[in-house]
């Protein structure tokens, strides 16, 4: 599943599930007298990635199953404090941040945390992850200091130990950016937003979805500071990562799942309407962009996949 791994790293959804699927399969065929430690890890691994990778395109409850379905058998086979179950821990509690139900989430970071304290130590990336997870849900549930605290730690740690030009700290800097965009200091959230965009743009390249996620953070910041000429650029081209992703994706969807894939990029829309709404000078572009967005969202309840992937390819001829 080397070859997933790397797909999933750069986004690539739709390649990577099918090399998951054929690793667990082979996987499954390992007779229960020929299974030992390292099958047994390997299995664990593997249901792990497939519930990270499901959780990103939205399909929460393969997702929830597959991590709890991992964690059971690594518990099972080599207990409940080994390092590695944070895997597990992680893996769920980012699931529960993203159905936004924080207080599950919470208990796992937490438990995930102290079991990698104690097994790797502060410097380890893991850790370091876990900790800057932890305080994210910390912001969530308006436990501001605490989580603050906490994430300037993060960001120390990962600075040294990964370097200012990395995906992780990127990551840390941007769960700080979004502490601040949350109680108001947007002075204090830009200057980290646009840093974390710049990294990610570099590590992940322009199309990868955490890097729109970053657009689409700073576009609400500049929105909600009525600078709407920086907000503009950045909508269209989240607009474009968005729509290319999901059509990647749509095939492997099912209804429902849609709905929650589509729960994480609906802010677009509603951005673009303020920006809209607000800015009279607005570009045609973003006019059209926004009237497509409509179109596209609209129909994904009414129209089949074929109709829908249709539509994508011809959005760009629209109004």
């Amino acid at each position: 599943s080397g070859l997933a791994e790397i797909y999933k790293w750069f986004g690539e959804f739709d390649k990577a599930e099918p090399y998951y699927i054929q690793a667990k399969e082979i996987l499954e065929k390992v007779s229960a007298e020929e299974r030992d430690s390292k099958i047994y890890a390997l299995i664990y691994g593997n249901l792990i990635s497939l519930g990270d990778l499901y959780r990103q395109i939205g399909q929460y409850e393969k997702s929830e199953s597959f991590l709890i379905l991992g964690r059971e058998i690594f518990i099972k086979n080599f207990g409940d404090t080994a390092f590695p179950i944070t895997n597990a821990l992680n893996g769920l509690a980012l699931l529960y941040s993203d159905k936004k139900e924080f207080e599950k989430a919470l208990s796992l970071y937490v438990q995930a945390e102290e079991i990698l304290k104690k097994s790797v130590g502060e410097k380890s990336p893991n850790y370091i992850t876990s900790l800057s997870n932890l305080a994210s849900v910390y912001v969530e549930l308006a436990q501001y200091d605490k989580g603050e605290t906490i994430l300037l730690r993060a960001i120390e740690l990962r600075k040294e130990t990964s370097g200012e030009e990395s995906r992780d700290y990127a990551s840390s800097i941007n769960n700080l950016a979004s502490h601040y965009f949350k109680t108001g200091q947007y002075l204090k959230a830009e200057p980290l937003y646009i840093q974390a965009k710049n990294i990610r743009e570099k590590v992940l390249g322009k199309y990868h979805p955490v890097y729109a996620e970053n657009l689409s953070n700073l576009a609400l910041l500049y929105v909600a500071t009525e600078q709407y000429e920086k907000a503009e650029p950045l909508l269209l081209l989240n607009s474009e990562i968005v729509l290319k992703n999901l059509t990647n994706t749509f095939g492997i969807l099912s209804e429902n799942e849609k709905g929650n894939y589509l729960n994480k990029i609906e802010s677009i829309i509603s951005t673009t309407n303020s920006l809209l709404y607000n800015w009279k000078k607005a570009s045609p572009a973003t006019i059209k962009n926004n009237f497509n967005l409509q179109l596209f969202f609209k129909s994904l309840s009414l129209a089949d996949t074929h109709n829908m992937l249709e539509l994508v390819s011809k959005s760009k001829d629209s109004v």
